[in-house]
Formats: C-alpha cells, sequence, structure tokens
C-alpha cells in the first residue's frame, strides 16, 4: 500500500471517528435532557387537572408563566437568573407544554390551573411572573384571584389580541421572510440547539444561559402547548386591567419585534400604579441578553412588596 493511500486510508478512518464521537455526544446530550425533564419535575393531580410543576425554595411563592414555546424548564433557567434564596419558585408547564395535558386551554382556564396548584402545595397566596406568551394566563390569575396574588410582573408579555401573521407584516421584508424559517428550523432541529448549548458552555459570560436554550430542544413535546397558545392569543378580548390593584412591574424591550411593546404601553396605562420599565435596545429576550441590569429591578420589586 502506497503512501498516498495509507494517508487517504487513515484520513477517513479518523473522520469516522470523530463523526462516531460526535454523535454518541450528541444522543447522550438528548438522553440527558430527557431524562432531567422528567426527574426535575412532579406531576400532580389538581381540581382542575393533572398538571406539571418543580418547586424549589423557602419563602414568599413567585410563580412563572413561562413563554412561547417552553415549558417548567425555562421558569427554572429564570430562577436561577435571579440568584435569590428568599423565594419559594414554583415552574409550571402550561397546558399542552412538556407533561401538563392539552385540557385548560384558555388564559382563564390556565389561572384556575395555578390556583388549583397552589391549593395542592398549601399555599395560599403568590406573586406571578408572566413572561412573552405566558402574560395572558398571568393576568388572568391577577383578575380572576385577586385574593392570590400578592405581585405582578410582565416580561414582554402579551397584553391583548395577538396576531402573529399581523406582527410579522410589520417586519423588513427580509427578516418577514426570513424569520419563520429561522424559527421552524431552530425549534425542529435539536442537532442546532446542541451546537449552540455546547458553545455558550465554553463562554465566561454566555449571551443566553444554558438552560434557556435547552428549554428550546424537544419542540415534539411541545408543540401542542405552542399551537394552543397562537389559537387562544388571536381570541384574547380586552381584559378590564383597570380592576387590577395588585402591585405591578412591567418590563419591556423597545425593540421588541415579537411582542410589539405597545402590549406593555396598554398594560402601564390601565393598572393603576403599574411600574413601567424601558429597556432601551432590549429585543425580546432583553431580561436574558441584559439580565445584570434587569435582575436587580425584579428583585428590588419583590422585596419591597408588603409582608403578607
Amino acid at each position: 500500500m502506497n503512501k498516498k493511500r495509507i494517508l487517504t486510508t487513515a484520513s477517513f478512518l479518523s473522520i469516522a471517528v470523530i463523526i462516531t464521537r460526535f454523535t454518541r455526544t450528541y444522543l447522550q446530550w438528548k438522553r440527558n435532557i430527557l431524562h432531567d425533564l422528567q426527574s426535575n419535575s412532579t406531576l400532580i393531580d389538581t381540581a382542575a387537572g393533572i398538571v406539571e410543576y418543580s418547586a424549589q425554595g423557602k419563602g414568599p411563592a413567585l410563580l412563572f408563566s413561562h413563554g412561547t414555546p417552553a415549558g417548567y424548564d425555562q421558569s427554572i433557567a429564570t430562577a436561577n437568573m435571579l440568584k435569590s434564596d428568599k423565594f419559594t419558585y414554583i415552574a409550571v408547564s402550561r397546558p399542552g407544554y412538556l407533561r401538563t395535558p392539552l385540557h385548560q386551554k384558555s388564559p382563564a382556564a390556565q389561572a384556575d390551573l395555578y390556583v388549583a396548584l397552589l391549593d395542592r402545595l398549601g399555599i395560599q397566596k403568590a406573586a406571578i411572573i408572566g413572561t412573552s406568551g405566558g402574560g395572558p394566563s398571568a393576568l388572568q390569575f391577577a383578575l380572576r384571584h385577586p385574593e392570590r396574588c400578592t405581585a405582578l410582573i410582565m416580561v414582554c408579555g402579551i397584553s391583548h389580541r395577538y396576531l402573529e401573521q399581523e406582527v410579522r407584516a410589520a417586519l423588513p421584508p427580509l427578516s418577514r421572510f426570513a424569520l419563520p424559517l429561522l424559527e421552524r428550523f431552530v425549534f425542529s432541529n435539536n442537532l442546532i440547539l446542541f451546537l449552540v448549548a455546547t458553545t455558550f458552555q465554553r463562554l465566561p459570560y454566555p449571551l443566553v444561559p444554558e438552560g434557556f436554550v435547552q428549554s428550546l430542544t424537544m419542540y415534539q413535546l411541545r408543540k401542542a402547548g405552542y399551537a394552543n397558545d397562537i389559537e387562544q392569543f388571536e381570541r384574547i378580548d380586552t381584559y378590564p386591567l383597570e380592576r387590577i390593584m395588585t402591585p405591578t412591574l412591567v418590563l419591556h424591550g423597545n425593540r421588541d419585534t415579537d411582542v410589539p411593546i405597545k402590549h406593555a404601553e396598554y398594560i402601564a396605562s390601565k393598572i393603576p400604579h403599574a411600574q413601567f420599565v424601558i429597556d432601551e435596545g432590549g429585543t425580546h429576550n432583553f431580561y436574558i441578553t441584559h439580565r445584570k441590569k434587569i435582575v436587580p429591578v425584579i428583585l428590588e420589586f419583590l422585596t419591597q412588596l408588603p409582608e403578607e
């Protein structure tokens, strides 16, 4: 066998070894995520149906209504980002996401599900953070159960009728064409998310913490909730937000093209004494990318709440 053939064979073998190792690492990563998703949460049967949740910490309860698409794992990533041991963090998977059945479809029904979960956990009151697509059910929680809601925090949250096609129609032509393709490619491709997560792990201060990237994986376990959210958002009627007397903090980036800032402006104009913080230059994920600035605002708001 001549040198050229030996080098060629050796090259092919090296490539095969690299591909094999990469594939094994990727498949193990997927197995780890699926294992973590099930082992880090609990299924509980409530008066409003079965719901998946995770609770950790001690202190006043802080309930998370996660975005679209996501699950309880995204809320855990948010809790970890807060880095405070003063609260009991309650992360739920909204109906249709991960292991929560799609039984309570509307934002109002999901708010009732939150209360049913609190009942089962023996928790009388909770503050709630509604992020993006979790905004409508957070608002309904404050509206329908004011005696259970100690505070409302809306983070780039949807507050009124939302049509995805209308929002995208307002984008520049290139973004209007590329965004749906990019989202479909990322959400349905665990391999891309694996590469992103692996890259972020190596950065001293990652732009997006690993937990948030992983909350976008396994789209097949989240697509029912996503489809329901889009359907429900189109049906939202005007909420009587002026009835909300709960202490309210509204946070939004002024460059958010996913949920336009008019949703935050609407909340701030309707809820009496709502605190409105605009993140200059912030996009839809401003609370993650600008977390050094946003996290202290949230914690200060929570620590200033009157003791129950």
